[in-house]
């Protein structure tokens, strides 16, 4: 099939995506840095800064774009004054719910900045710790202003001598490995400080709620510092899955070890098994398995091509649509629930008869029904899986001719590594 292809597009890559490399080498000289530690009786810490390090690596790498790049978070000066006065209002709520802490009887806690998952079973004994408080009546706890407050505390903490020391040989150890100019040492020191600092914290707060039995989270690599604090205190640990955990995930994929840390989640529930998890956890699977979708007729569809944005990806968006937007596609983009529509609010207006741009809040699999080929922009999106379900053609497009992960190799894609090639290989899709 391969050579019916426009050039520099292929249906098969061999090839080890680049993600999967640097995963293999820190697997290869990690498992002894999983016992550092300040003292006996303090956490084991490499598990704290193992991710923020191997990130930072892919963006040096130009695999993710760097956090300082997202235009999509630059605020109007009236946005800026609207944002701190509700993170004043929030400070506020979060002072007044401290107080009703100590007398209410509260067993579990939610951890996310998305609405609650079904995953999870919420009841009026649960405390909900999010970005926005939803309709449900449980106590609610601002997930920012509770980050602010431990990054705030972190500045006051001294790294102390022995973990630095650990910390400057992990440095030279990691530049010389992935030959890279990062300050890993201000990287380390930076996230331990965090991450000991949320021990502290939450520490505090467990004295307010002392019937504390199960805690249930969505990982954004700050909940580590809670993690062992409750499981020391035989707390149940619960982590909800919210996007592919396989070994081709930098976050999930660890070596071989063992003894588990004290840092990862005595239960993960899955709504999604990509059959590659290594993520030393017990996985407990709660979704239901679907076969993949055929669509009845291409005519039936709406939309010939849907992008799948991504928030620190969005000039790339932007880029993607320049390149064929003058081409006569039906183009759908599906945004990421934390982009804004503003961002694009150029293209709504001078591409609006090409053109439909849906929200993050709209339901992905619906839009994906009604398309028949799926552009990514982040090559790792759990919906890849969803569009694959649809039925959707999918193209896994780098006009830099790179291979970024293994996981794409799971839904056999279309690789295309030409921007010259790329309209050509979707009306071959589309006639095909």
């Amino acid at each position: 099939m391969n050579n019916n292809l426009p050039p520099k597009c292929f249906f098969n890559d061999s090839r080890n995506g680049q993600i999967d490399i640097l995963i293999s080498t820190l697997n290869k000289i990690e498992i002894s840095f999983f016992s550092l530690r300040k003292d006996k009786l303090s956490p084991p810490w490499w598990d704290f800064v193992r991710y923020i390090v191997i990130n930072n690596i892919c963006i040096e790498r130009g695999i993710y774009a760097s956090h300082k790049s997202i235009n999509i978070y630059k605020k109007s000066k009236f946005e800026q004054l609207d944002y701190s006065f509700k993170r004043i209002f929030e400070l506020f709520l979060f002072i007044n719910t401290l107080f009703k802490l100590r007398f209410k009887s509260i067993s579990n806690i939610y951890i996310s900045s998305r609405s609650p998952s079904s995953l999870f079973k919420i009841n009026k004994k649960t405390l909900i710790i999010g970005n926005q408080k939803s309709k449900n009546k449980n106590l609610f706890v601002s997930k920012i202003i509770l980050d602010k407050l431990i990054f705030f505390y972190s500045q006051f903490l001294i790294c102390p001598k022995i973990v630095k020391n650990d910390i400057s040989k992990i440095d030279e150890i990691l530049k010389k490995e992935f030959k890279s100019n990062l300050n890993f040492k201000n990287i380390m020191v930076n996230k331990y400080s965090l991450a000991i600092a949320s021990i502290h914290i939450w520490k505090f707060l467990f004295l307010l709620m002392p019937n504390i039995k199960k805690i249930g989270y969505i990982n954004d690599d700050k909940q580590k510092g809670l993690v062992f604090l409750a499981n020391n205190k035989k707390i149940k640990t619960c982590e909800i899955q919210h996007a592919y955990m396989g070994k081709s995930h930098e976050a999930f994929a660890y070596p071989k070890l063992d003894i588990i840390p004290s840092t990862i989640p005595k239960d993960t529930f899955l709504f999604f098994n990509s059959n590659d998890i290594v993520y030393p956890s017990n996985i407990i699977n709660k979704g239901i398995i679907k076969k993949n979708k055929i669509k009845l007729s291409k005519a039936s569809c709406d939309f010939d091509v849907l992008l799948g944005s991504s928030p620190r990806k969005s000039n790339e968006t932007r880029e993607l649509l320049t390149l064929i937007n003058s081409f006569n596609l039906r183009v759908a983009i599906k945004l990421h629930p934390v982009e804004s529509l503003e961002f694009f609010s150029y293209e709504i207006k001078n591409l609006s008869n090409k053109l439909t741009i849906f929200s993050g809040q709209e339901d992905f699999k619906k839009i994906a029904a009604k398309s028949i080929i799926y552009i990514p922009i982040s090559h790792n999106s759990m919906s890849i899986f969803d569009a694959q379900m649809e039925g959707c053609y999918t193209i896994i497009f780098d006009p830099r001719g790179r291979k970024l992960t293994n996981m794409t190799d799971k839904i056999d894609p279309f690789y295309c590594y030409s921007k010259n090639s790329l309209v050509p290989l979707i009306n071959y899709l589309l006639v095909s």
